[in-house]
């Protein structure tokens, strides 16, 4: 955790809290034998307040990577759930806390590591331009760039993105300055729209990987992108002029 901790009060509340934070840390002992009581601290209500052993509650302003409801022991995050019945928490399962960059943004999120990124980046973060369109990685409208390559994000894990730069639809260009957006705009390529971004973060790689594509290049490079409009004689005109704009 680091830092110094500052008493700030002493009171009963604290003292029976004490009783709870000793279940929690024998709860944690199961999944971790080698902790000890001198370890354990409770992060109830807020990123400023929380309690330790001791009975005190402390405030410090706490790191981004810990969360009001946490419990931290030896450094490590555990997620606390109340048994209605018995009125005291437990602990059932270590919180995931998966970091990466969306777009240039660092982000960090409290997901199992095997959600799908899809969800994490729409409902997580908050960035709908990327579509669910099959769930299958059959049809390419989720498709995003994991450090640079393409991938379909409704079938990858959100662990695949840990510690490595996301970049979706949102983040090709701030201002639809990329060729591949002036091109789309210019040959108006969309019908209903809703696999374009798939198709755009597509062909991003393609022109990336080969600034000057044939037909057959384009065909084989977009060929796990369906448009159900049929815009595939639009879509490879456009990546042509996005790369001769590209070229200017």
């Amino acid at each position: 955790m680091g830092g110094a901790l500052r008493s700030v009060s002493r009171a009963p509340l604290f003292f029976r809290l004490k009783n709870i934070i000793i279940k929690i840390l024998d709860s944690a002992r199961i999944i971790n034998p080698s902790i000890s009581q001198n370890s354990v601290l409770l992060l109830p209500c807020s990123r400023n307040w929380f309690f330790d052993l001791s009975g005190a509650a402390t405030s410090r302003e706490l790191p981004g990577n810990i969360f009001p409801g946490a419990v931290v022991i030896s450094g490590e995050a555990f997620q606390v759930c109340w048994s209605i019945g018995s009125g005291l928490p437990q602990l059932n399962r270590r919180v995931s806390l998966i970091s990466f960059t969306v777009n240039k943004r660092r982000v960090q999120v409290d997901v199992d590591a095997d959600t799908p990124l899809l969800w994490v980046i729409r409902e997580d973060i908050g960035l709908t331009g990327t579509k669910y369109g099959c769930g299958m990685a059959q049809c390419g409208a989720c498709t995003v760039h994991i450090d640079g390559q393409a991938v379909r994000s409704c079938v990858a894990p959100v662990s695949r993105a840990a510690d490595k730069e996301v970049t979706t639809i949102e983040g090709l260009s701030p201002d639809l300055s990329h060729p591949l957006q002036r091109a789309w705009l210019e040959i108006d390529v969309p019908q209903c729209g809703y696999c374009q971004s798939g198709q755009i973060m597509s062909a991003a790689v393609l022109l990336k990987e080969n600034p000057n594509p044939s037909d057959e290049d384009i065909d084989q490079a977009l060929s796990g992108n369906i448009c159900r409009c049929g815009t595939y004689p639009r879509i490879r005109q456009a990546i042509h002029r996005a790369a001769e704009m590209a070229r200017k």
